[in-house]
């Protein structure tokens, strides 16, 4: 498979100051807030999370250059919202009367929601979420789109979160705050030209989305990474043009 990658953008924020270091790409600062949304109205701004600004943050950079070409959207994140979840859970357990507002955000599926109302974009989106593998699959889902000839890009958006402290134990050790978006098609004056096939080598390391936004940040053409601890994939930078 090959395709190209466009308008990467990418928001980083670390659990600790020490983990600015042990990593390849830029990260923000550990005390840094939440992406500025200026272009969402204020009401709406207060009732997102962090996890939704970041989404919303990286979605609207990575397809501002389209304004007048909606793009289908594939949204992908393996936790989703889980600190509204777990927020609601204790919620249900102290016995609380739990927000419409928040249980509505909390579903997997809810930060692409509004980004296709707050754009008035009214193109096919879906939602993934596939453990380790799920930046991979998304690139493989945006892939698979393009085979539709009315489709010629999708925007890729990822977004995730270290679980909430009761679910530490369950969290990788060096998980950060990281969104990530860009514009998948065939053909592309700019971009990060790659080739996906598949391997039979596993890549059974956690946070692989980490890992791939860390390739796509820092590689060169020529380089290649395996993902996947299912099905594995090599990912093979082709060419890498001003994007």
């Amino acid at each position: 498979m090959k395709m190209v990658l466009s308008h990467f953008n990418y928001w980083c924020k670390a659990k600790d100051d020490a983990q600015l270091t042990n990593t390849a790409i830029e990260m923000l600062d550990s005390s840094s807030k939440s992406p500025q949304l200026e272009w969402v109205p204020a009401m709406q701004r207060r009732r997102l999370s962090h996890y939704a600004k970041m989404a919303l943050f990286v979605a609207a950079k990575s397809a501002n250059t389209y304004e007048e070409e909606m793009l289908p959207v594939v949204y992908a994140s393996q936790h989703g919202d889980f600190h509204r979840t777990s927020s609601i859970l204790k919620d249900l357990a102290e016995g609380e009367v739990i927000s419409p507002t928040s249980f509505g955000l909390s579903v997997h599926n809810a930060v692409i929601g509004l980004y296709s109302i707050l754009t008035k974009n009214q193109q096919p989106m879906n939602s993934i979420a596939a453990g380790e593998n799920t930046l991979l699959m998304a690139l493989i889902e945006a892939y698979v789109q393009l085979d539709n000839p009315t489709v010629d890009k999708v925007l890729v958006v990822y977004c995730d979160q270290p679980l909430p402290t009761d679910y530490a134990q369950f969290d990788e050790k060096d998980s950060v705050d990281l969104a990530c978006a860009f514009v998948v098609s065939k053909q592309a004056e700019n971009g990060i030209s790659l080739t996906l096939s598949p391997s039979e080598e596993k890549n059974n390391s956690a946070l692989q989305a980490k890992q791939l936004v860390e390739f796509l940040a820092t590689k060169h053409a020529g380089d290649s990474v395996v993902l996947g601890c299912q099905s594995a994939w090599q990912i093979t930078i082709d060419e890498v043009r001003h994007c």
